[in-house]
């Protein structure tokens, strides 16, 4: 089964996205509505998928990708 990680600012966006890919037989292993947020969980965690918004107030999405590829691919 294919397991997705979510960052998004909307909460709306989160829960919906959740409910398509569950019903879709993707398991949705975890989300974040920020950035930073979104780095510290990923460290625990092994997605075969990262959604990420580009726009978010507390750091793009641009920023977030770079910052987990210093991680050295933490969601091998």
């Amino acid at each position: 089964m294919v397991k997705v990680f979510l960052i998004d600012d909307s909460k709306d966006f989160i829960n919906s996205a959740i409910k398509l890919l569950t019903e879709e037989g993707i398991e949705v292993i975890g989300y974040a509505y920020s950035g930073k947020e979104g780095i510290e969980s990923l460290q625990n965690l092994n997605p075969d998928i990262v959604f990420v918004d580009i726009v978010m107030p507390d750091m793009d999405g641009f920023s977030v990708i770079k910052e987990l590829k210093k991680l050295n691919n933490p969601f091998k």
